[in-house]
């Protein structure tokens, strides 16, 4: 009986400490592998250390000094210690240091920076180990080491920084090494995307690169992308499609809205080739603050519950090679108003002899002007004029100005025509 309470006690705690900590290998076992040549294996703990260890496995040791800031967590996202076994939920504006990780899961995302000119953002499901970026005097760059074991992996590096760039990307069956100079004005912006089946895909959106696997290496150029397929040599560089144009909303439109947020309607060029597109929709021209990432197959998407405030929007789209780069985005604005708008308006005497009379004021410009029932249209200044035919006796004048939150101002006027 005891022994078999002891049993049940370890068997409760096993359980608990499984559902507190999410599973992976700790970052320690990195360190007490010796440097040899990459052994095959399917097993997840032996990917997590293969992928550390071979011919870069020297770039792995170095100090403790932190390496990059983890400057926006969406959803759950972990974080581990090099030399610690639990992973830890990753709060925003912690320092990462040398051999960090960085986990996201489900419906998750994280952006870390190394610099103001250099970061890289991880997908849902994803897990990378990270290394600082230092300077090499010789070369006068700055070097990085990273190595990505699942899921997916943006960034972009150089592009207005003074130093050369070099960036070395590692996954469980290939190498990416990009290399930015000061003249490289957009940088490099790239992708790389380690699936279930440890193939890789690296994509080059602006700028080039370089990916070796099995002795092989391709040269990427700008909107190119290459595959590793398990034991084999990358393929020959594809291309894939072009940025999207956008068509609505238009550009820094303005959305107001008295009551309910408007239903905005997001719609784009359709592309002949194109099997499906990427939206992404942000509270920050950085797409920081990532609000919709959706995958659609038409070039359309509505979205009726977004709150005051700025916004900005973009769309990329995916063929049977991949996913391209993504167009200019665009930025628009919801305003909420609950003020009717100025109204200004000259009427005649309440006795007048004439058929016709002129009705004349000024209101906001972009206000719908309506003189008894008639639309007018102010002029850019907000002023405004209607001659109105009069029926004999009284005449009930009314004069409404709605502006686009749909506010409503009016003003009315008895006129006795004695005509």
């Amino acid at each position: 009986m005891a022994i078999a309470m002891v049993l049940v006690f370890f068997f409760v705690l096993i359980l608990v400490f499984n559902s507190i900590f999410p599973e992976g290998s700790g970052l320690h076992f990195i360190f007490d592998q010796p440097d040899e040549t990459k052994r095959k294996s399917t097993d997840r703990d032996q990917t997590e250390l293969q992928v550390a260890r071979g011919d870069h496995a020297d770039f792995l040791f170095g100090d403790s000094a932190w390496a990059a800031t983890l400057v926006r967590t969406r959803n759950l996202v972990k974080s581990k210690k090099a030399d610690a076994i639990a992973w830890q939920s990753a709060r925003e504006g912690i320092k990462l240091g040398n051999l960090d990780a960085v986990q996201t899961l489900d419906a998750s995302s994280a952006t870390i920076k190394f610099d103001d000119s250099n970061f890289i953002e991880l997908g849902d499901n994803s897990l990378i180990v990270i290394r600082r970026m230092e300077k090499d005097l010789l070369f006068k760059e700055k070097r990085s080491f990273m190595v990505v074991v699942d899921g997916e992996l943006r960034g972009r590096i150089g592009g207005g920084d003074e130093n050369n760039v070099y960036l070395e990307v590692t996954t469980p069956n290939a190498v990416a090494r990009l290399q930015s100079n000061p003249d490289d004005q957009d940088g490099i912006e790239f992708k790389i995307d380690v699936m279930e089946d440890a193939a890789s895909a690296v994509t080059i959106y602006s700028g080039s690169g370089e990916v070796e696997a099995q002795g092989e290496t391709v040269i990427l150029g700008k909107n190119q992308l290459t595959r590793i397929e398990g034991e084999l040599a990358p393929t020959q560089p594809v291309t894939l499609p072009d940025p999207v144009s956008l068509i609505w909303p238009a550009k820094n439109k303005t959305f107001p809205y008295r009551s309910l947020p408007p239903r905005v309607k997001f719609s784009w060029k359709s592309q002949p080739d194109a099997k499906g597109y990427h939206l992404l929709l942000s509270s920050d021209e950085e797409f920081t603050d990532i609000l919709i990432d959706k995958k659609l197959r038409k070039p359309e998407f509505m979205h009726g519950n977004l709150r005051q405030g700025n916004y900005y929007w973009k769309v990329s789209s995916m063929n049977s090679a991949g996913e391209g780069a993504f167009g200019i985005p665009r930025g628009f604005t919801l305003v909420q108003d609950q003020l009717p708008p100025p109204l200004e308006v000259s009427f005649p005497p309440e006795n007048v002899t004439q058929k016709k009379i002129e009705i004349s004021g000024k209101t906001e410009p972009t206000s719908r002007v309506y003189i008894s029932g008639a639309e007018i249209v102010p002029a850019d200044d907000g002023v405004f004029r209607h001659d109105l035919q009069l029926k004999r006796g009284i005449n009930v004048i009314v004069v409404e100005a709605v502006d686009p939150a749909g506010n409503i101002s009016y003003q009315s006027r008895l006129i006795n025509s004695r005509y």
